[in-house]
Parts: structure tokens; C-alpha cells; sequence
């Protein structure tokens, strides 16, 4: 083997294992309300280091985080931020994030027009930088992206809503996101109805046609259901549950290492930018009907 070439592999080698051993710093956007959690999902993964904490709410005291008051001052240290109330992050901050190169992790949806998120998503792929968004139905069943073939299938999913002028708005883009995921054909055509009940229970149901035949049933409901996935297709059927409670911090953590691992430039499964895109043009759609039918979605 020339030696060009037996210096190019051992340089290779060694930048590959010096990238692989290096910590990715993290820093945190998030409240301080829900420390202990972010701590635990930061504290077992793998090659991270928590750098600290920005509050958009501007609490100055933690247990497990140095705190940061300038949001920039915390870029400034981290290579990947992870937000969890980015219902107070405004588009011209992720733009910031983006142009700095900074990888993020959306524990929460973005509240974002179209056209912001397209601007966003084109900013993205031109700097090259991973974004993840978490859901619950991924994580459930690890590895479902291998299991879910392109083609025509049926795939049912219903969800809870604790309470429905929050977590309506949140179901939706879960329920939608996910089906963009693994769905591999966009909605052409959707009905959906959504239904008050007793004690402010509400139960949303979706019905929507795929470009290439799919179908999709969605049931979100805060009666009592057990949440899950059904999944019909040639190559066999997939059921799973979802559990609300005993498995929430691993699905965390799960959705963390999917995202840590494609900064790592590694192949992962999981929601990014463009499935949020794709599936925020559904979501407005179905909240300006449910709107007009008198079941109000506020976000």
C-alpha cells in the first residue's frame, strides 16, 4: 500500500477516534421547575457534558445546573442546546442557534407560522446542523423506522388529552409528526371532528387519505384509553402501547441519544425539521376546522 495512502487511513483513524471520544457540550434552555428531569435524561447519556442553564423566565437559582442569564453567553459554550419550554423561543432565536452552527433538541414543539418554519428548515440544511423534536410514539418501539415499509398500509393511533386546551394542540403535532415519519406519503386528504364531553373532556377523531393510499386513524381522547399504535401492512402487522407513566424518563432518554448519535453524524431515527415542516402544514389546516366547528385549538 503506498504510503499516501497508509498515512491518509491512520489520520483518518485518528481523527475518527479523537471525534467519537470528544464530549459534546450541551447547554439547556428550560425551567427550573423541571431540573431533576432534564438532569436525569443529560446525566445517562452517553459523551455529554451539561454546560448549564438559560431560563427565558429568569429564575437565578439551581440545584443541578449552573445558571447562564445571557442565552448568548451559553452558545457561546455549548455544541448542542437541548430547549424544553420552546413555547417561549421565538423563530429569530432558533435562526441565532442555527447560525451558530449549534445542534438542538426540541423537548417541546416550536410555535411556528409556515413560513417561518420553512425559512428555518431551508436555513438548516444549508449550515448542515441536526434538529430533533421529541415523540413519545418513537422511542415506545425502538427501531419501528426498520419495521415500516414504503407502500400502502393502515396505521391507527390513538393518544390522551389531560387537558385539552394544552395538550390538544401538542397531541396533534405527536400524532401527525409521527405519521409523517413513518408514514412515507403525505396527507392528501383528511376529516376530522372533535367532541366535547363531560368536565371539559374533549375526544378529537381524524380520518386522512395518503397520496399513495395510506390511510390514517387518529383518536385523541381524555377518556380512558390505553395510548398506542397499530400499524397494517403487507409485511405484517405492528402493535405496541405506550405507557403514560413508568416508561416516560427512558422514552426521554431514548429520544436524547437518537439525536446525540445524528450529531455524531451517526444514521438514528427520530423526528427532525423536515417532519415538523411537513407536518405543520397538516396541523393548521386541522386547527382552522376544528376552530370553525367550535373546538377551539390555541396554538
Amino acid at each position: 500500500m503506498p504510503v499516501e495512502k497508509i498515512l491518509s487511513c491512520l489520520i483518518g483513524n485518528t481523527f475518527k477516534s479523537f471525534y467519537f471520544a470528544t464530549m459534546i457540550r450541551v447547554g439547556i434552555i428550560g425551567n427550573v421547575q423541571e431540573e431533576d428531569k432534564i438532569y436525569q435524561t443529560l446525566h445517562h447519556s452517553k459523551d455529554t457534558e451539561p454546560v448549564g442553564l438559560y431560563n427565558p423566565e429568569r429564575d437565578t437559582k439551581s440545584n443541578r445546573f449552573r445558571v447562564f442569564h445571557n442565552p448568548v453567553e451559553l452558545l457561546e459554550v455549548s455544541d448542542a442546546v437541548a430547549i424544553y419550554n420552546a413555547e417561549r423561543i421565538s423563530a429569530d432565536f432558533i435562526r441565532l442557534l442555527i447560525r451558530k452552527s449549534k445542534h438542538i433538541y426540541f423537548h417541546s414543539y416550536p410555535l411556528l407560522s409556515s413560513s417561518e418554519a420553512s425559512d428555518i428548515l431551508k436555513l438548516q440544511k444549508e449550515a448542515g446542523t441536526s434538529i430533533h423534536l421529541y415523540n413519545p410514539y418513537l422511542p415506545a418501539r425502538p427501531g419501528i423506522t426498520e419495521e415500516v415499509f414504503p407502500g400502502v398500509k393502515i396505521i391507527n393511533l390513538q393518544g390522551t388529552l389531560e387537558n385539552p386546551e394544552i395538550s390538544l394542540p401538542v397531541g396533534l403535532m405527536h400524532a401527525l409528526s409521527f405519521l409523517n415519519k413513518i408514514g412515507n406519503s403525505p396527507i392528501k386528504h383528511s376529516e376530522i371532528i372533535g367532541l366535547p364531553g363531560k368536565n371539559g373532556a374533549l375526544t378529537v377523531s381524524m380520518h386522512a387519505i395518503c397520496s399513495n393510499g395510506s390511510v390514517y386513524n387518529v383518536l385523541l381522547t381524555g377518556d380512558k384509553v390505553i395510548p398506542g399504535v397499530c400499524i397494517y401492512q403487507k409485511e405484517g402487522s405492528l402493535f405496541y402501547n405506550i405507557s403514560e407513566e413508568g416508561n416516560q424518563q427512558s422514552y426521554d432518554l431514548a429520544a436524547f441519544h437518537s439525536f446525540i448519535d445524528s450529531v455524531r453524524g451517526e444514521k438514528t431515527e427520530g423526528v427532525v425539521f423536515d417532519d415538523y415542516v411537513n407536518s405543520l402544514k397538516s396541523f393548521l389546516d386541522i386547527k382552522e376546522r376544528l376552530n370553525y366547528s367550535g373546538v377551539g385549538v390555541t396554538s
